[in-house]
């Protein structure tokens, strides 16, 4: 099956002290594909089997049920790893984003270029796509069998519709096939760190309470690192109550004083 791969800017939220630990440490956080938090998805009940006899096994063996399910999907999602972006955070239903994942706007966002992928690295168990939403599982999960190449793709990257408004792209790991020196599992095998170069982030977006503590802090773990990308904040219009967004200008003001001081070390 082709992977419908997402090959775009893609925007991750995070707190404002979680940025610089990324930056400084060159590494990603995924979570295991069982341990999100939304009961809908990631389920052993998406796991296509025969539900009209597994729910009449339950009635007089449940826990064998249990057992059935969860075998099956533990054999799809038990090196299946996941860290989630958005497709936009300017939009209205971004607010709801800041919000819930970058500490109600004091926490910031990042973008990643993911065209700059090649084929190579997408076909060594490393792929982000964008996630599809559907206003039936059922339908979708009765669509396949236990051999549907893309049951992978419906576990690990299909949602219901009320999530729509997070426009998420997924970026999935398969340890199975990842290079295993490029992650370390941590908190008992629920989350993998993974290698991360900083310098594919682009942008970085700082919410609108952000402060200028956590600005500094976030910007200096970037000149610490050698890696300038553009900052930007939000702000709300008085006028209209838009949010909108402003180029802080610093990286300009950094690399101006960085050659200036390459200048005076020459001279």
């Amino acid at each position: 099956m082709q992977i419908p791969f997402y090959l775009a800017h893609a925007y991750k939220f995070c707190s404002a002290s979680t940025l610089p630990l990324i930056v400084r440490n060159g590494r990603l956080r995924f979570s295991r594909a069982d341990t999100f938090n939304d009961a809908f998805e990631l389920s052993p009940f998406l796991i296509p089997l025969d539900w009209p006899e597994m729910v009449t096994l339950s009635e007089t063996n449940m826990n064998v049920a249990k057992e059935l399910a969860n075998t099956a999907f533990q054999k799809v999602c038990s090196s299946l790893y996941i860290t989630c972006f958005s497709k936009s955070y300017m939009a209205p239903s971004s607010q709801l984003m800041w919000a819930h994942y970058a500490s109600n706007h004091q926490g910031v966002c990042f973008c990643v270029d993911f065209s700059i992928l090649n084929r190579d690295d997408l076909s060594k168990g490393y792929y982000p796509v964008e996630v599809q939403y559907s206003p039936s599982l059922v339908q979708e999960r009765n669509k396949r069998s236990q051999t549907s190449p893309d049951l992978g793709l419906l576990i690990g990257a299909t949602k219901s519709d009320v999530w729509s408004y997070e426009e998420e792209v997924r970026v999935v790991i398969e340890t199975d096939f990842f290079d295993s020196t490029k992650f370390t599992k941590v908190c008992d095998g629920r989350n993998i760190d993974v290698v991360f170069n900083p310098e594919c982030i682009t942008k970085v977006i700082f919410g609108l309470k952000s402060s200028s503590s956590d600005m500094k802090s976030v910007v200096e773990s970037f000149c610490v690192v050698g890696h300038i990308p553009d900052f930007t904040r939000l702000d709300l219009d008085p006028l209209t109550l838009n949010v909108v967004e402003k180029d802080l200008g610093l990286r300009e003001k950094i690399i101006a004083n960085r050659n200036e001081k390459s200048d005076n070390a020459v001279a």
